[in-house]
């Protein structure tokens, strides 16, 4: 598949397992056969609508990641990250100065929410290369209310207007980057420091990030029905 526009993907990974209950980094740990990051990487791989895949981790995962990422032919970087997720996310995109142009759309995405769709990727490339940026997002089915002291409740939101956000996320490049260098500390994720508008692209599959064992369990239960 051949595209005008560079189509990037940019994985972030981190942590070091202690929220997952594990001694070991999240993504070194085995899902069902294989570990999380070859479940990540595996199912990008088999993406077309994605040409790279560029990875950031931490500096003592370096290595293992480079040892497994060698077996896949879209990894073409490997970075070392920062303290925070927006750290890490500046750092990857600056490390992809002078690699990829100016007018390349980058996807920006959690390393732990393996469940990729080819289709989720596909749309997010289309959306953004249609308004410059878009968030992937699903509905809230759950009453949602604002505490400003965290100890009453201050209003109540409309559910139809809350959303929730998923990766990816997906940029033009150099607009992406700007964002970043400009950011002040403080951002969860990268629609909520873009500067400009952020269309919604409204994904109501499943998209779990592996945070908790039970959420293995999730994995386990989507990737058994597309088998």
């Amino acid at each position: 598949m051949e595209n005008k526009t560079p189509h990037i993907a940019l994985v972030l990974f981190g942590g070091s397992g202690l929220r997952f209950g594990s001694d070991i980094p999240k993504q070194f740990v085995t899902l069902i056969d294989r570990p999380l990051i070859e479940e990540t990487l595996s199912a990008l791989e088999g993406c077309p609508s994605v040409e790279e895949v560029h990875l950031v981790t931490r500096a003592e995962d370096q290595e293992k990641t480079k040892e497994i990422a060698s077996r896949y032919p879209k990894v073409k970087g490997i970075y070392e990250g920062g303290k925070t997720r927006q750290d890490s996310a500046r750092l990857g995109l600056l490390a992809l100065q002078g690699k990829i142009p100016e007018d390349a759309l980058v996807a920006i995405m959690d390393g732990d929410r393996p469940c990729i769709e080819e289709e989720l990727l596909r749309q997010n490339y289309e959306k953004a290369a249609e308004n410059g940026a878009c968030v992937t997002v699903s509905s809230c089915s759950n009453s949602v209310l604002l505490s400003k002291d965290g100890e009453k409740v201050s209003s109540y939101l409309k559910r139809d207007e809350v959303y929730l956000v998923a990766t990816p996320q997906t940029f033009s490049y150099g607009a992406i980057l700007k964002s970043h260098l400009e950011a002040k500390e403080g951002h969860t994720d990268d629609a909520s420091l873009f500067q400009g508008p952020v269309a919604l692209l409204k994904w109501g599959k499943q998209n779990v990030k592996i945070t908790t064992k039970e959420d293995v369990e999730a994995f386990k239960q989507w990737k058994t029905r597309r088998k």
